[in-house]
């Protein structure tokens, strides 16, 4: 199912690009990985585990564009990727009806409406989407503000996991699992 690319306009005035990633992307899209998972403890991936084979991650983009209840949305700003959602439906036919997401966008640019452009686009897709019924996350007990967002978006938290997460720094997290039916 396809997705039209879209321009947004930011809360600072500044346009951004949302579309589809492509197999082009993959660099960049690690690049991204990268930074974001330098930049926050909110992160699930370290620096360390970033997996940089490019023609791994472009299969990768290759699976989401041809896999229908599957999505790779990216924000790109004056030629740079700097945010993207990925919307990983499973291929298991009991639980086909499901599909997890994953959101990430630069420090610099968060709070400027990019994050809840990219979901309510994924929404829109979904419920377009014969296949899906019912999308999920998991968010870091430490991150109110995607809490918050994901709230403001429809999400409600189905669950949490006590002590999931070990940092670094050896402090734990709790992981709360929000869904919306679509």
């Amino acid at each position: 199912m396809s997705f039209k690319a879209t321009e947004i306009v930011l809360k600072n005035e500044e346009k951004v690009l949302i579309r589809h990633a492509v197999e082009l992307d993959a660099a960049s899209l690690i690049a991204l990985q990268l930074a974001l998972c330098s930049s926050t403890e909110n992160y699930i991936t370290l620096p360390s585990e970033v997996d940089r084979d490019i023609a791994r991650r472009k299969a990768y983009i290759k699976r989401l564009v041809r896999q229908s209840n599957c999505l790779l949305l990216v924000a790109e700003y004056k030629g740079e990727i700097i945010g993207k959602l990925n919307l990983d439906g499973i291929d298991k036919q009991k639980i086909r009806h499901t599909a997890d997401f994953g959101i990430g966008i630069l420090p610099r640019f968060q709070g400027n409406g990019i994050g809840s452009a990219l979901i309510d686009f994924m929404l829109q897709w979904a419920q377009r989407n014969s296949e899906l019924n019912k999308i999920s996350l998991r968010v870091f007990s430490t991150n109110p503000n995607a809490i918050k967002l994901y709230a403001e978006q429809g999400f409600e938290i189905e669950g949490r996991l006590k002590n999931a997460i070990k940092q670094v720094d050896g402090t734990f997290a709790d992981e709360i699992i929000m869904s919306q039916f679509v």
